[in-house]
């Protein structure tokens, strides 16, 4: 199975990201600040990342 990793501050872009892309043969996770995008990056090692430019803690 694939994954998409969406690092965004906004819920309901997360909420969209999900609820159009999940299937069967791709899960989507999801992270709301660059710090816990960068440490998912390391431990689910996704095949695609969505990223927000202007997050909280990092640009």
């Amino acid at each position: 199975m694939r994954t998409l990793l969406v690092i965004d501050d906004e819920p309901n872009i997360v909420f969209s990201f999900k609820s159009t892309l999940t299937s069967p043969q791709l899960k989507v996770i999801s992270a709301s600040t660059a710090r816990e995008g960068l440490k998912l990056v390391q431990s689910a090692r996704p095949d695609v990342v969505m990223l927000d430019v202007r997050l909280p803690d990092l640009s």
